[in-house]
Formats: C-alpha cells, sequence, structure tokens
C-alpha cells in the first residue's frame, strides 16, 4: 500500500507502523536467505553493535563475533547483523 498524506517515519506516533514496514522491506530485499533472517529474528532485529533497529534502511553486514582469521566459523552462532557503520567500529 502507498503511504497517504503526510505519514512520516519521524513521527513518533507511527514509530510501530515504520519499524513493520521497513522490517518487511528489509526481509524481503535483503534477508532472503533464511539463516540471515533466523539470526536477525535472534536478534529482534537490533544491530548488535548499536542496538538500534536493523530495518532503518542503512547497509547491513554480518560480523564474525570470532573472525574467520582465528578459527571463526561461518555457523550462524558465530554471526551478528550489524549496521556498516558499526561493523567498523568492531573491527
Amino acid at each position: 500500500p502507498k503511504i497517504k498524506g503526510t505519514a512520516s517515519p519521524f513521527d513518533p506516533a507511527l514509530k510501530h507502523y515504520w519499524e513493520t514496514r521497513m522490517t518487511q522491506f528489509t526481509v524481503r530485499r535483503l534477508l532472503r536467505r533464511p539463516r540471515e533472517r533466523a539470526i536477525a529474528e535472534a536478534q529482534q532485529w537490533r544491530c548488535w553493535g548499536c542496538g538500534e533497529w536493523l530495518g532503518d534502511g542503512r547497509r547491513l553486514e554480518l560480523h564474525h563475533l570470532v573472525p574467520l582469521s582465528k578459527g571463526g566459523t561461518e555457523e550462524s552462532a558465530n554471526l551478528r547483523w550489524v549496521h556498516q557503520a558499526c561493523h567498523w567500529t568492531l573491527r
């Protein structure tokens, strides 16, 4: 559905609406793989770096808790979704 009138993502009264809408967008566009979606759901759709909502339109990256270079794996238990800017601070 199209957004009507002056509905703004910055309107506090519409926060839940926009979070739901952007989460749906994120799921469809960015997290089509079941494993990646499960990681986001396990994090309650919050960035592991800053705690902010993952569906806010910023670029996302998967962070390895234990880097591959130090014996980490690609298993879901070793991966967390973070905003790209947050990922830079974790490296």
